[in-house]
């Protein structure tokens, strides 16, 4: 009785924590939003910044508009992701 109570105990924390991933996630992605669209309406950038976003991370993709550097630099300020310096 006591190795399945430890088990029931082990998936259960496990399950808690992988629900706590999905709200972190969840939340870094809406206040990611919420700043790009800050950044694109103080800077008036246009909605072609939105495929760079998005093809980001795939392999050989180039970035090609210097205005989606000037949407990075302003979602690093506005997320505190960098110090007021730029560091």
């Amino acid at each position: 009785m006591g190795l399945s109570l430890r088990l029931l105990v082990v998936v259960a924390a496990a399950i808690f924590s992988a629900e706590s991933s999905q709200d972190v996630m969840k939340q870094m992605t809406i206040n990611f939003g919420k700043a790009l669209d800050t950044c694109r309406k103080e800077l008036d950038l246009p909605d072609s910044i939105n495929a760079d976003f998005y093809n980001f991370w795939k392999e050989g993709y180039e970035l090609s508009n210097r205005q989606t550097g000037c949407a990075i630099m302003c979602l690093s300020s506005k997320l505190d992701l960098v110090d007021p310096e730029g560091k």
